[in-house]
């Protein structure tokens, strides 16, 4: 989704197009990445990369899964798919070409988010915790 936003900077008025961040508190601005397409990274880190160079954030915040969470994913129980009208497994849905950790990585470090400084919180296996009943 792209957003064009009119921004009042003290006595400046900015048109910016951005892509849309998912959260933002005063300077900060948050993309919180589940199960998108890896492609989703670069309008992410362009868009951070934007506000900081418009001034408008000090800090990006990505948070994104481990690659480790996948083998947890692929071993849970099927879910029926009302959509589909069949039992699918989770891990699917979360397939090795959705957004993870070593996807977004060679970005950042190729500089897509420009200047930006950058926080980068990964999700790892020690935060699941099984407590689904497999009775």
């Amino acid at each position: 989704m792209v957003v064009v936003k009119v921004i009042y900077l003290r006595s400046l008025t900015i048109e910016a197009e951005t892509h849309k961040v998912d959260f933002s508190k005063g300077r900060v601005a948050i993309e919180i990445e589940r199960k998108n397409q890896n492609p989703f990274y670069s309008p992410d880190l362009n868009t951070l990369r934007r506000l900081h160079e418009l001034n408008l954030i000090s800090v990006g915040v990505i948070i994104t899964r481990m690659d480790e969470l996948q083998d947890i994913l692929d071993e849970l129980p099927p879910v029926w798919s009302q959509s589909k009208r069949k039992w699918e497994g989770i891990g699917k849905k979360y397939a090795p070409s959705t957004t993870r950790w070593s996807k977004l990585l060679p970005r950042v470090e190729a500089g897509g988010a420009g200047k930006c400084p950058l926080l980068i919180l990964g999700i790892t296996v020690r935060c699941y915790r099984d407590d689904i009943s497999r009775t």
